[in-house]
């Protein structure tokens, strides 16, 4: 893609990778020779990921000199009931988040990386230093390799739909990504669960509440892996 001097790659977290959506978008693009990346990922404290790590991997790939990335807290957007999130209740899961000071600091590192490259200072980074933002420790580096996407996403509840609620407005059909849900000969929500990537961005979507997730089923097993979580908190690393 010429004439572009910065490519500034983010997406959420989703089960501690790329979302295999965003990923298929991302392959699609435009080679970004000449120009330099910066890749980011928000996430929500309680996700082990090496998003950022993995962006500059394909940031790379697409011809691009990476200076930098981040990892940056975001309420975690998991719902849990009537249109609220665990990021709007608690400060564990990111209440409160992108803080003041957090928006300071990324407008520094942005405003900082564009000078640099307009005065042609700017170094390649080495990439490898992004794994420092891994909220991994060693036990949930293991869990990693062992426990499959597959089963990460398994363990999350699916979503249930409450019939009586639903006004056919088709908002959660054209929020799904993954095209899992349609309605039935009956007029009703029907989702092919075994295929359901549980992003739960049809429950965002869905305005009158009829469709939803049970948190409570799962909470233990997440608030588990929250207190073996490292490095929850936003960085930004760059040349």
């Amino acid at each position: 893609m010429s004439g572009v001097k910065l490519v500034i790659l983010g997406v959420p977290v989703h089960y501690w990778d790329i979302p295999g959506a965003a990923l298929e978008a991302i392959r699609d693009l435009p080679a970004f020779n000449q120009a330099y990346g910066f890749a980011f990922s928000t996430f929500g404290k309680c996700v082990c990921n090496r998003v950022p790590y993995d962006l500059a991997t394909e940031l790379r790939k697409k011809g691009a000199t990476v200076i930098g990335g981040a990892q940056i807290v975001m309420p975690n957007s998991t719902p849990i009931n009537d249109g609220t999130m665990i990021g709007d209740i608690e400060t564990s899961y990111g209440k409160g988040e992108v803080t003041q000071v957090n928006l300071k600091k990324i407008k520094k590192a942005f405003t900082s990386i564009a000078s640099r490259i307009e005065r042609d200072t700017i170094k390649e980074f080495d990439i490898r230093i992004l794994k420092r933002l891994h909220t991994r420790n060693i036990l949930g580096f293991v869990a990693s390799s062992v426990i499959t996407t597959k089963k990460r996403i398994d363990s999350m509840p699916p979503v249930s739909y409450k019939a009586d609620l639903c006004q056919h407005c088709k908002r959660c059909i054209k929020s799904c990504d993954y095209q899992v849900i349609h309605f039935s000969a009956e007029n009703k929500v029907c989702i092919k669960k075994e295929n359901c990537m549980r992003c739960y961005a049809c429950i965002n979507a869905c305005k009158f509440n009829s469709l939803y997730s049970d948190w409570e089923k799962i909470r233990s097993s997440t608030d588990f892996v929250h207190k073996l979580s490292k490095n929850t908190e936003t960085k930004i690393l760059y040349v």
